[in-house]
């Protein structure tokens, strides 16, 4: 018998800080759970709707089995962590108007 993944992500989704301490957790497949478990607020929120948004398709073991093919699918921008540096952005700075190179 397969948990109520979709409640509790839906339940995560309200309270993401939850997910350390929730019941469900240590049966949360263990690339998932990685996936999941960043100290940024704000990227494990989009990493729960994520989640959330393949759990019609797909089961909880398919999700952690394909993790890295489906996150591949995504836009880059939608999960990159909110540090991350943008190369692309920082390489123009270089090209702009008025510097000497």
């Amino acid at each position: 018998m397969e948990l109520p993944w979709k409640m509790v992500f839906l339940g995560w989704r309200e309270k993401p800080r939850a997910l350390e301490h929730s019941r469900y957790r240590p049966y949360l497949p263990s690339r998932l759970a990685e996936f999941l478990l960043v100290p940024s607020l704000e990227l494990k929120r989009a990493r729960i709707e994520f989640v959330l948004s393949l759990l019609p398709n797909h089961s909880v073991l398919e999700i952690d089995a394909n993790l890295y093919e489906l996150i591949s699918r995504l836009d880059e921008n939608e999960i990159a962590h909110p540090f991350e540096v943008n190369w692309d952005n920082y390489d123009n700075l270089g090209q702009s108007e008025g510097v000497i190179s």
